[in-house]
């Protein structure tokens, strides 16, 4: 185990090599000293060099992304999260390059090179996709926090008892019990079987688990000695769940068409409203 988490991932914007000059995903750019920008960008996908290994990320996957802290890329050490439409929140340092968005401005266009330190927040018109039922979510000591497609995922746990390989849809539950030397694994079954052992990945390489996932890259292939905890829960609960920090303070150009507070109506998937990703940051601390 590694003693002091350090940040894996990096993130590198990929421009389309066509179309038209200023693209047509729309983007909201939030600077720290106040401006806030409104336009498209030519990107389609996002870029990042993990200690997992170089992953894509379609742009449409994405609802946001944010300094981990501090105000502005800057003050973060360029640290970003970048939070996907389904919850799954990924972290890392983003190293460029800049971003240029464009503005419509008199009935033209006009090029703006984002200053990437001052850069508080970046948002997109993408719906809510956050899974409202049984889901498997893995967290790692990194602050990595995404969801997987349990039943496209295999791992491995070697056991004085024998070697078992259920998909984690068969996992209750999955843990690391530090106390021992070498740490084991606590694996719970939904049937109500436990076993304990060493954890390895399935694939080719046992050090690492391969998870599918069912929004941004593909696959992610995560060293065990990464993972904190892979856990099987339940958002069934948040259909109709209210964010009351969402309700508080609605953000976007379309936040003034809202219902007054008391009675305010959360962005539906496809509205149009800019991504905000309080509502399932919100549900998420809850579990």
């Amino acid at each position: 185990m590694r003693s002091s988490p350090s940040p894996l991932l990096s993130l590198v914007l990929l421009a389309a090599a066509c179309g038209d000059p200023l693209g047509d995903v729309p983007v909201r750019a939030t600077l720290a000293d106040g401006q806030v920008l409104m336009g498209t960008v030519r990107t389609e996908t996002l870029r990042l060099e993990t200690g997992f290994g170089t992953v894509d990320i379609p742009l449409e996957d994405i609802g946001e992304v944010q300094p981990v802290e501090g105000g502005s890329l800057g003050g973060s050490d360029n640290h970003v999260s970048v939070w996907l439409r389904n919850g799954s929140e990924l972290r890392g340092a983003w190293t460029g390059p800049a971003l240029t968005m464009g503005l419509r401005i008199d009935d033209g266009l006009v090029d703006v090179d984002i200053p990437m330190d001052r850069l508080e927040r970046l948002q997109l018109q993408s719906g809510d996709l956050l899974p409202a039922g049984i889901v498997h979510r893995v967290r790692t000591v990194y602050g990595d926090d995404f969801v997987v497609d349990a039943d496209a995922t295999w791992v491995r746990l070697d056991s004085d008892l024998g070697r078992f390989t259920p998909t984690l849809g068969e996992v209750w539950r999955l843990d690391q019990d530090t106390a021992g030397e070498p740490p084991q694994w606590r694996m719970e079954l939904q049937t109500g079987s436990v076993l304990i052992g060493a954890l390895a990945g399935a694939g080719a390489d046992p050090e690492a688990l391969t998870m599918a996932l069912p929004l941004g890259p593909a696959v992610l292939a995560v060293p065990i000695d990464d993972i904190r905890s892979i856990e099987r829960q339940d958002w069934g609960g948040y259909e109709g769940f209210r964010s009351d920090s969402w309700r508080d303070d609605p953000v976007g150009p379309a936040a003034d068409e809202l219902e007054p507070a008391g009675d305010v109506a959360e962005p539906a998937a496809d509205s149009g409203v800019w991504f905000d990703n309080r509502r399932q940051l919100d549900f998420k601390s809850r579990r």
